[in-house]
């Protein structure tokens, strides 16, 4: 390990467990890898937000107190809307992680890493990563 090396750990409570969510206590979707697909099927989420805070917030909050959420439903709300919800809440989880430790502009390698452990149904998913490595800002 140089001078320069240094490791962090964030956790983050739900992740693949929300697409596991949907797909065994809502039935929106009957696989995990279905939910990309479904994500990818809207431009946005329609305005829904998904406070996936099933067992409390974890890093860098730290509210065990907080539960699950589901904000911004209308009657246009689809299940795509729900799916990309989903998927930007465990990003933005992971983004919030990274920025509390890193610039915003210094951490894609460990967004890399930490998208490699990531549950099957995260690994490999394109609106994930267009997520994380979009340029909006979060707010905190």
């Amino acid at each position: 390990m140089g001078a320069g090396d240094f490791f962090f750990q964030g956790s983050i409570a739900v992740a693949g467990s929300a697409v596991k969510w949907l797909r065994d206590n809502m039935g929106i979707i009957k696989t995990t890898e279905e939910i990309n697909d479904l994500a990818a099927g809207v431009k946005d989420n329609g305005g829904v937000v998904f406070v996936t805070a099933f067992s409390g917030l974890f890093a860098p909050y730290w509210r065990p107190d907080v539960r699950g959420s589901i904000l911004g439903l209308s009657q246009h709300t689809t299940k795509h809307h729900l799916a990309r919800a989903t998927l930007e809440a465990t990003c933005f989880q992971t983004r919030a992680v990274s920025l509390f430790f890193v610039l915003q502009r210094a951490c894609v390698v460990c967004v890399n890493v930490l998208a490699c452990m990531y549950p099957e149904a995260m690994a490999e998913n394109n609106v994930d990563h267009d997520i994380i490595f979009s340029s909006e800002p979060l707010d905190s």
